[in-house]
């Protein structure tokens, strides 16, 4: 074999033995087909099938295409979600951040730290191709159990988490259909929106001037972006088991760019929410401008 396969195929087995996880596509032929499946996997490896490809459990229909993870540690013992964590499991340089939350908009998903430590993590659809949610350093402001959509009152969201009270842009729970598809939001599962809410902490604010916010919640940074002319990025795992991996330097880098951490990258950086609007707003015209030219013939 020519060395210039020969290494890329060495690497690709280096990951896969050190994730201990092969992946499959399954092609779901019918409603039989996929009942099947439910049988074969239960139903809590079902739902981490269904998560693993951004779609919730109930949505998923005959004809559809799903990966499969091939693990012995997956097959024979509890499920075990970290398996398949695209994340690294810790940040040194955010070790002074007591809460972090990082979304990638590239892979549709997100990770909790707490002091540089990874806590949980989960899938997700953010904005999608004419409302991407803007890539930038965000905070957790003020929650509420659930709260009707601007867009269209018929749409209930629950665990709410404002990020953006001015673009109205939030985590909440709401469908996942296997692609980006809000109108800027982060859509979670349920399970994992009870539990950022829960988790995450709020903004405090001057009580004789509510404009002036004392101190942010939660740090949240949006970081990459989704290709939308590409297929779908967790496809490639059937391939590449570790195709869908962040690297910690990326998510550092994500993090010094917008503002979360300092220079120095060993203490958090002191955002105004001024200048942290004002990063979102330029990521956002420069999202503007990229899906602009993906529609113009």
């Amino acid at each position: 074999m020519p060395y210039r396969t020969l290494l890329p195929a060495l690497l690709l087995m280096l990951r896969a033995a050190a994730s201990d996880v092969r992946y499959t596509i399954r092609h779901i032929r019918g409603a039989r087909d996929l009942a099947q499946l439910v049988q074969q996997l239960g139903p809590s490896r079902f739902d981490q099938v269904a998560r693993l490809n951004r779609v919730d459990r109930d949505r998923v229909r005959g004809g559809d295409s799903l990966v499969v993870p091939q693990s012995a540690r997956w097959d024979s013992l509890a499920p075990d979600w970290t398996l398949f964590l695209p994340f690294p499991r810790a940040l040194p340089p955010a070790d002074s951040i007591p809460r972090l939350l990082v979304i990638s908009a590239r892979i549709q998903a997100w990770a909790a730290y707490d002091s540089g430590r990874i806590v949980r993590w989960g899938t997700a659809s953010t904005g999608r191709r004419d409302k991407p949610t803007p890539a930038g350093l965000y905070h957790t402001n003020w929650k509420q159990t659930q709260r009707r959509s601007t867009f269209n009152d018929e749409w209930l969201l629950r665990w709410y988490v404002n990020l953006d009270s001015r673009l109205g842009i939030s985590l909440h729970q709401y469908e996942l259909p296997g692609h980006p598809a809000s109108h800027a939001c982060v859509r979670l599962v349920e399970d994992d929106a009870k539990w950022l809410y829960d988790w995450a902490r709020t903004w405090r604010v001057d009580p004789d001037d509510p404009s002036h916010v004392e101190s942010h919640g939660t740090p949240v940074v949006v970081m990459d972006a989704y290709d939308f002319d590409g297929p779908p990025p967790w496809r490639a795992l059937a391939r590449d088991p570790a195709a869908n991996d962040i690297p910690a330097d990326a998510v550092v880098a994500a993090l010094r760019r917008f503002g979360a951490l300092a220079a120095d990258a060993t203490t958090p950086a002191v955002v105004s929410p001024a200048d942290s609007a004002r990063a979102r707003a330029e990521a956002a015209a420069r999202a503007a401008r990229a899906a602009s030219r993906a529609h113009t013939p």
